[in-house]
């Protein structure tokens, strides 16, 4: 079986696309034992300093060991991913403890050195010089010898459409699209499957929509309580339900915790740890979270008034594994 290759995508900034990416990798691997790469597309960087070390990151760059320098390689004639993949004992901050042989968690990180590829793609143009052949499916093709390592791989992306997320979506068997429950970000949702659409038309590409995971819910809010309900076909008063097959919505949602907010960084000082000891540790709450009393979030019901962030996380990355035909 070769890898299922999916993008994580929503063309809103700060939805949450990197800190999912990270959770969905780790409890694949260190929960799961599944075979994961993990690609960071996006000049932010953001799921490179959540998941590498900083000294790390900045040997990577020197050894031209960054996605930049596989899409500059594409202009210029050049790396391989084999040959960029990060160190795989430095992917994490959870120590390994026993895992199977079998599994891997491997990483290509990014830097904001990529946000220079659409300037030198410009400039090439302004000299008259033609365009790099399939230069949307560089990802893809450089994928193609790597498929067979992995049981999945997963694209955080960039929050816009450019050549970075078109080669995501060109590389990908399915996408997921991280939402808040507000109306712009399900804007952001809605131009991603216009161009999903446009390549799937133009390319004949096969490209199937995963759903939408909800997340940093507060369903306290006022404006969440109305928009989050609406999004899994309830209707709200007098406002009208949004059919659920529009977005897909996964049966159980993600909230605005506040450890899920501390995980920004690989070296975090404020929760005074170089490691985890075990996944476990890293995403568990310090105590039960309350769920949505009206049970109109998902499948609240199943959990009862209260849950624990670990396990409602689990049940996240069950579902997503389900979706995209991942056997756990």
């Amino acid at each position: 079986m070769t890898a299922k290759v999916v993008s994580v995508i929503n063309l809103k900034g700060g939805v949450g696309k990197s800190t999912i990416s990270m959770l969905l990798a780790e409890y694949l691997y260190f929960r799961f034992g599944k075979r994961v790469l993990l690609i960071d597309i996006d000049s932010q960087a953001n799921l490179t300093s959540a998941m590498v070390p900083s000294d790390h990151i900045g040997r990577l760059n020197r050894e031209h060991k960054t996605i930049y320098h596989l899409f500059r390689g594409a202009l210029t004639g050049g790396a391989k991913l084999e040959e960029i993949l990060a160190p795989r004992l430095v992917v994490s901050n959870i120590a390994r403890g026993l895992i199977t042989e079998r599994a891997a968690l491997d990483m290509v990180i990014s830097l904001p050195d990529l946000a220079q590829l659409d300037e030198e793609m410009l400039e090439m143009w302004e000299r008259r010089q033609p365009a790099p052949p399939r230069f949307r499916s560089v990802l893809k093709d450089a994928l193609e010898s790597v498929l067979p390592q992995y049981d999945v791989i997963i694209i955080d992306c960039p929050p816009g459409l450019s050549v970075l997320t078109s080669n995501a979506l060109v590389a990908s068997d399915y996408y997921v699209s991280p939402l808040i429950p507000e109306p712009f970000s399900s804007l952001g949702i809605d131009l991603v499957r216009n161009r999903v659409r446009g390549l799937i038309s133009s390319r004949g590409l096969e490209i199937q929509f995963a759903g939408s995971i909800l997340n940093k819910v507060m369903y306290f809010r006022k404006s969440h309580s109305i928009e989050a309900p609406k999004l899994y076909g309830a209707r709200v008063g007098n406002l009208a339900p949004i059919p659920r097959e529009r977005y897909d919505p996964f049966y159980f949602w993600i909230p605005d915790a506040e450890q899920m907010r501390k995980l920004g960084n690989y070296e975090n000082e404020e929760l005074n740890v170089g490691k985890f000891n075990s996944i476990y540790e890293k995403y568990r709450s310090s105590g039960p979270l309350r769920n949505n009393p009206s049970h109109y979030l998902g499948r609240d019901a199943e959990e009862g008034p209260t849950y624990n962030l670990f396990g409602r996380l689990e049940r996240v990355v069950q579902e997503f594994a389900e979706r995209i035909g991942l056997p756990l």
